[in-house]
C-alpha cells in the first residue's frame, strides 16, 4: 500500500474540513453526495496514513533503512548519467528500476513510518541520495562535456552566436524622438532681397510719399 506523503495528507485534511462545512451548512441540499465523499475521505486517511513504530520496533527498523540504502545505491544511475546519457545509460537504469522496485516501496515506507510527523516533501523521495559521479564512459554522451544551464532560447541559437548587436534595440520616448528629428532638420533660410526687389521696394516708398504730399 502506497502511503500518504506529508502534503498530500495536508490536502485531504483540508478537504475533509471543507465537506464537514458542507454537511453543516443547512442550504446544501445533496448531503448523502458530501457524506459519502467525506467517509471515503476518512477511510484513506485511517488507512493510508503513515503509523508510526513501536518503541521496541524502531531500532530495527533505523538499520534496515540503512541495509536497505545501501543496497539501492549498488547499480543506481548517476545524477551525471542520468544528465548526460552516454550509451548503456538507460539499459542501467531501466534494470535497475525493475529489480530493486520491491526494495524501494520498502525503503519509502520505512522511511515515513519513522518520520510520521514530518512535513519534508522529500522524506521518502530516494533522489536525494542519488550518486553524482558515472561509472561509465561519457566519450560518446549524447550531451558531451559540462552542462550548461542557459536559456531555452539562448541554447537554440547557440550561446556563443548572441553578441551585443543581436540584443533589441531601447525603445525610445515618442517626445523625445521627436524634438530630435526637428533638431535634425536643416535650418530655413531667412527671405533673401535681390536688387530688383529692392528697387521695386522703393519706387512703392516714392509713389506713397508723392500722395501724402499731393493731399
Amino acid at each position: 500500500m502506497n502511503l500518504l506523503r506529508p502534503h498530500q495528507r495536508d490536502e485531504m485534511q483540508s478537504e475533509k474540513s471543507v465537506l464537514e462545512n458542507k454537511l453543516k451548512n443547512p442550504f446544501i441540499q445533496d448531503k448523502g453526495t458530501v457524506g459519502s465523499q467525506l467517509r471515503k475521505l476518512n477511510h484513506q486517511l485511517d488507512t493510508q496514513t503513515p503509523k508510526p513504530y513501536k518503541s521496541d520496533e524502531i531500532d530495527s527498523k533505523v538499520k534496515r533503512e540503512k541495509e536497505i540504502r545501501e543496497e539501492l545505491l549498488i547499480g543506481m544511475p548517476s545524477q551525471e548519467e542520468m544528465r548526460k546519457a552516454p550509451p548503456g545509460a538507460i539499459g542501467k537504469h531501466m534494470s535497475w528500476e525493475k529489480s530493486q522496485k520491491a526494495k524501494l516501496m520498502e525503503w519509502k515506507e520505512i522511511q515515513l513510518r519513522l518520520n510520521p510527523l514530518s512535513d519534508d516533501p522529500d522524506i521518502s523521495n530516494f533522489e536525494r541520495f542519488r550518486p553524482v559521479t558515472s561509472s561509465l564512459s561519457m566519450d560518446n554522451a549524447q550531451i558531451p562535456g559540462k552542462q550548461y544551464y542557459l536559456p531555452t532560447e539562448a541554447y537554440k541559437q547557440g550561446y556563443e552566436e548572441i553578441t551585443w548587436s543581436q540584443q533589441e534595440a531601447p525603445v525610445q520616448d515618442p517626445v523625445q524622438a521627436t524634438v530630435q528629428a526637428e533638431s535634425q532638420k536643416p535650418a530655413k533660410k531667412k527671405n533673401e532681397w535681390t536688387p530688383e526687389r529692392r528697387a521695386r521696394q522703393a519706387e512703392t516708398m516714392r509713389a506713397r510719399h508723392a500722395n501724402k504730399k499731393g493731399d
